[in-house]
């Protein structure tokens, strides 16, 4: 095998050394057969790449963000019965709501392996309240949310991200899909 690259590297260099060397920005697709590699083989030759060296021409200067331009302060807030609280202002139409739970691989024991995982692939499915995943995408599409649930080592993280004006709605559901799944067999 590297006998075959070898002799491959040394039929085609020339070539390439040829195609790097030539300056002309014009595009031009040369395709010469090539004796060495087949008999119907052909090699495409592209000619019209920038240099890399200079500045692209006709571009507006680049505007590097400012280190410290508005920085939002997050306030952690912790209630009476211990559940803390972080928020941040930020202006906008949109706002995300989470929940992170102590949990994860971390506290799982060898015959509960795998039962965080599990939660998370059935998490925003049938509660209490709605009946089945789709009639909770429909909630989520009425206030153009969209939901997600992750795992890692330690924690299990619910999140829903929607327009503020719908953010009563979506905590409604998040506490749903929290306190009160029915974890069906056919979900199962």
């Amino acid at each position: 095998m590297l006998r075959a690259v070898r002799l491959f590297c040394r039929q085609t260099s020339p070539n390439l050394i040829r195609r790097l060397r030539h300056t002309d920005n014009s595009s031009v697709d040369n395709r010469s057969p090539s004796p060495s590699l087949g008999r119907d083989s052909t090699i495409s030759t592209v000619y019209n790449f920038p240099a890399l060296s200079k500045s692209p021409s006709g571009l507006p200067s680049v505007k590097y963000a400012v280190a410290d331009a508005n920085r939002y302060e997050t306030n952690v807030t912790t209630l009476d019965n211990g559940l803390r609280i972080a928020s941040e202002k930020f202006f906008g139409d949109f706002c995300t709501v989470g929940v992170i739970i102590s949990g994860g691989p971390r506290f799982e024991g060898k015959y509960t392996s795998g039962v965080s995982h599990f939660l998370e692939k059935l998490a925003f499915m049938s509660t209490q309240k709605y009946e089945n995943r789709e009639q909770i995408i429909d909630s989520l599409h009425e206030v153009n949310a969209i939901c997600d649930c992750q795992t890692s080592r330690d924690i299990i993280i619910y999140a829903l991200s929607c327009r503020t004006s719908g953010l009563e709605r979506v905590i409604e559901l998040l506490s749903e899909t929290i306190f009160r799944p029915k974890l069906l067999p056919e979900e199962v």
